[in-house]
């Protein structure tokens, strides 16, 4: 459980810093971090709570699938149109990444039941 935590603050971290990065100012990218990773901070408290092995992969799989579209995003607001407004993607991010983040969180937590109740009958 501790090692997907980690990997889950390491990724927001330089997530967050490449935001701050290519901003003007520092807190403009500050001002992105709760539109674009309200979905990863829901994912850290899932982390927490559902600490089986099987949960815990289909949780990984899923931090790790959300920062692969962050990294799309951020390449194609930054890099591949060179729109002034393109940054303006990391406000609907995260809602963008929802649904998504939805079904995995619930195939989590029902690899989290199916866990608890096997560890239960045997």
């Amino acid at each position: 459980m501790i090692y997907h935590f980690r990997l889950c603050t390491t990724l927001i971290l330089i997530a967050t810093l490449a935001l701050c990065w290519q901003s003007k100012h520092f807190f403009t990218g500050v001002f992105f971090f709760p539109f674009t990773f309200f979905p990863v901070l829901i994912h850290l408290i899932a982390i927490a709570d559902w600490p089986s092995r099987l949960a815990q992969v289909a949780l990984s799989i899923g931090t790790v699938g959300f920062f692969l579209f962050f990294a799309f995003i951020y390449h194609d607001a930054f890099y591949g149109t060179r729109d002034p407004q393109g940054p303006i993607a990391f406000i609907f991010l995260g809602l963008v990444a929802t649904p998504v983040m939805l079904v995995i969180w619930m195939v989590a937590c029902g690899l989290e039941g199916f866990s608890h109740k096997r560890t239960l009958s045997g």
